[in-house]
């Protein structure tokens, strides 16, 4: 069961001019507040995140990169008729059906469709299943071309800025709300932590020694979802995509340092690979690998586990990649509605880049988690030093408190 916390022991003030509409320039230019292993807090700039890194440092980052989500168009029967489709997950590879949200629903129909142009791109978006809210996309043939879903949503969608960055869209949006590790198209929002880095120091961290692996977890809208209810226990937590590569699972196994994550994205994967090797591996013979872990694995998980493991040893680790072998896998691949509160047991991440989050949050308890409850005296030093705040504020480096 998850820890019965309060909420609301998870609130703070936040003044509307502490969000930032806006980020900085340079990216690197940014602040960044540094919590050390014994708790000691420091004021930087990002770019000087080398001189807070050892050499002895393997930092892993996420490669998901966010998509044009939001679709404006027109209901096919009534060109006045102006439907939002917001697409969060796809249901089928290809892209052609979406988990949508619909602003403007009452005028999309069950049997009705809507269009989305722009200059020779058209799609048109029909119900699959309005109850779950799942629609299919047609890219139709203009001009004799015949573009894939993928190609037009890229053409005719806006980027999804969260919805307390309250201003209009405007087109360096497209660029800056990417991250400079962006490979893998399926986030409906930004890994802000990466908002920070830039190619330049990205070159001095290598140089320095650091090295880099990397996964994929596709940030979903549910990342801003306010938390339900009174408890922890009470909250309904998302679920996101996430993909780790056997070669990334090798690095952090054999790496002797110390791991961080770069954002809570990567933190919740790497943390949902031990609930993966306890309880997804005895299903070795099945032809789904695809990895579901659930909220509550995390609490339940260490009755009868032997001590090495709960100190976190990486044997189960070693086990985990062996047995990928044994089935010729090259990926885990899955879903994580992993949900970290104090008293979840880190196994896997030493530091974590991240940036401030909103009060009452999840991503606020993680962050409480892994500070062992000094979440409070870092909020107030980056209040009172004029730190920004969420998706294109500043950020922080934060140290697992030492032993």
């Amino acid at each position: 069961m998850i820890p019965e916390i309060k909420v609301s022991d998870f609130d703070y003030e936040l003044p509307d001019e502490r969000i930032a509409k806006y980020p900085v320039e340079p990216r690197d230019a940014s602040q960044l507040l540094v919590v050390s292993e014994n708790g000691a807090i420091s004021g930087k700039h990002f770019h000087q995140l080398a001189e807070e890194l050892s050499g002895n440092v393997l930092m892993i980052t996420n490669n998901t990169k966010v998509i044009p989500a939001r679709l404006f168009g027109t209901v096919e029967s009534e060109s006045s008729a102006r439907v939002e489709v917001f697409l969060l997950e796809p249901v089928r590879a290809d892209w052609k059906q979406w988990q949508v949200m619909v602003g403007g629903r009452k005028k999309f129909k069950e049997e009705g469709s809507v269009l989305f142009a722009s200059g020779d791109c058209l799609m048109r978006a029909k119900w699959v299943n309005r109850e779950e809210n799942i629609i299919e996309l047609e890219v139709l043939e203009q001009d004799g071309k015949r573009r894939s879903v993928a190609e037009a949503i890229e053409i005719l969608g806006n980027i999804p800025l969260p919805p307390y960055i309250d201003r209009d869209l405007e087109e360096t949006d497209k660029e800056r709300y990417q991250p400079v590790f962006a490979k893998h198209a399926g986030a409906v929002a930004a890994p802000t932590a990466s908002l920070h880095f830039t190619d330049a120091l990205l070159e001095r961290l290598k140089d320095q020694g650091v090295k880099f692996a990397e996964l994929t977890l596709h940030v979903g809208a549910g990342t801003f979802k306010p938390m339900t209810g009174e408890t922890a226990a009470e909250h309904e937590m998302h679920s996101e995509r996430f993909e780790i590569g056997i070669d990334t699972l090798k690095q952090i196994c054999a790496h002797e340092g110390k791991i961080v994550a770069v954002g809570t994205t990567v933190m919740r994967v790497l943390e949902s690979l031990y609930y993966i090797y306890r309880y997804k591996k005895p299903l070795s013979g099945s032809r789904d690998r695809y990895f579901v872990v659930e909220t509550g694995m995390a609490y339940e998980v260490d009755n009868g586990v032997g001590e090495k493991e709960i100190l976190g040893d990486k044997r189960w680790l070693e086990e985990l990649i062996a047995w990928m072998e044994g089935e010729n896998s090259e990926m885990l691949q899955g879903k994580t509605a992993i949900f970290i509160v104090p008293g979840f047991n880190f196994r896997v991440c030493d530091g974590i880049i991240t940036n401030f989050h909103q009060p009452k949050s999840t991503l606020l308890m993680l962050v409480g988690a892994f500070l062992g409850g000094d979440w409070k005296k870092v909020y107030a030093f980056a209040m009172e030093n004029g730190y920004r705040f969420l998706s294109y504020g500043d950020g922080s480096l934060l140290w697992k408190r030492g032993k």
